[in-house]
């Protein structure tokens, strides 16, 4: 019996081109149909992924705090923390050398900018912006600054706030009554 059904198949198959891979609703679909499409796609894909887009300046604040860890033992030490309204990135100085840097140059805390120096660093910046909460009363700093964000959300820098001034942040238009 099996072989009455392959033997239908084979014959309706039979009726359309050899390079038909499969048949939708009567209509027959290629492989070159197929393979245009991934094309299509991949181009679709590459072009928005190559775009250009500007970076956003958004305000941001940076934190540091001291956490004693689960048990004592799993991420306990100092913490650092870049934070805006809808994203935050912890930075480490293995990943984000360049970050930690500029970071410590903007805030400079008594401490010359150089990786091996951010450990004393943050803590003294948690002493030096010292912003207690109640989760974190005594061991916790936070200022405010200016974060670069791709359109991704990849933080890409960290800028001074007293530059202010020259960063140019677009505002929302404004309606007017009667206008």
């Amino acid at each position: 019996m099996s072989h009455t059904i392959q033997g239908r198949l084979l014959d309706l198959l039979s009726n359309y081109p050899a390079d038909v891979v499969y048949v939708i609703n009567g209509k027959p679909v290629t492989k070159s149909d197929i393979l245009r499409g991934k094309r299509e796609r991949q181009r679709r894909q590459l072009a928005a992924k190559r775009r250009n887009y500007e970076p956003l300046i958004r305000p941001c604040w940076i934190q540091v705090f001291w956490t004693n860890g689960i048990s004592g033992v799993f991420y306990r030490g100092w913490w650092l923390y870049v934070n805006t309204l809808h994203a935050y990135w912890e930075i480490g100085v293995r990943r984000d050398s360049e970050l930690v840097l500029k970071i410590m140059r903007v805030f400079p805390c008594s401490h010359l900018p150089m990786t091996i120096n951010f450990d004393p660093w943050k803590e003294s910046f948690a002493s030096y912006y010292h912003r207690p909460t109640p989760k974190r009363p005594t061991k916790q700093g936070m200022a405010v600054a200016w974060a670069k964000v791709s359109t991704n959300r990849q933080l890409l820098d960290i800028l001074d706030p007293h530059q202010r001034k020259q960063i140019s942040v677009p505002m929302p238009l404004q309606r007017f009554p009667g206008g």
